[in-house]
């Protein structure tokens, strides 16, 4: 008489627990790319807008064109009181208004843990080059800098940055 197994051996519990903890690292894995992803996302979208931002003021103050190139060229550019706020008839010069522009738009990307800068874009005297850089990234166009955002204005492998063109 052949005797008929009852229950479960322990050789196919163990089996279906190391099954279990395999799909369970993989839904682990798939999260934590998922988060990664979308704080990198998070980052884009906030870069795009303080230089959307960067690009209506340029806009708006034409006149200060070098002003902005001057305060946003890499370094922290130096604390402003704003003449908006002062009891001026006259208002703010377009020097007054590119320094203020300036470091209020430093101030929102050092929030967003990033930095800002423009610079004439490679190749042109006539373009300027918006830069917002996050992580590791430096915020310039570079030859050498393996950490810089972009190389004669194509984005580098591993760079976390956003680069735009202003005219």
């Amino acid at each position: 008489m052949r005797r008929h197994m009852i229950g479960i051996a322990m050789i196919e519990i163990v089996l279906s627990l190391l099954l279990l903890t395999l799909a369970m690292l993989g839904m682990v894995s798939l999260q934590l790319q998922a988060v990664a992803r979308s704080q990198f996302a998070l980052q884009q979208l906030q870069a795009s807008n303080v230089l959307q931002d960067l690009s209506e003021r340029l806009r708006v103050n034409a006149l200060a064109r070098q002003d902005y190139v001057k305060h946003l060229d890499g370094d922290a550019p130096s604390a402003v009181q704003s003449c908006l706020y002062r009891d001026r008839p006259q208002g703010c010069s377009a020097a007054e208004m590119a320094a203020y522009d300036a470091y209020s738009l430093y101030q929102r990307a050092q929030q967003a843990a990033m930095q800002l800068a423009l610079r004439p874009c490679a190749n042109t005297t006539q373009r300027l080059c918006a830069y917002a850089a996050w992580g590791e990234t430096k915020a310039l166009d570079d030859l050498q800098d393996p950490l810089a955002c972009s190389r004669q204005g194509i984005y580098l492998p591993k760079a976390q940055c956003l680069m735009m063109t202003l005219y």
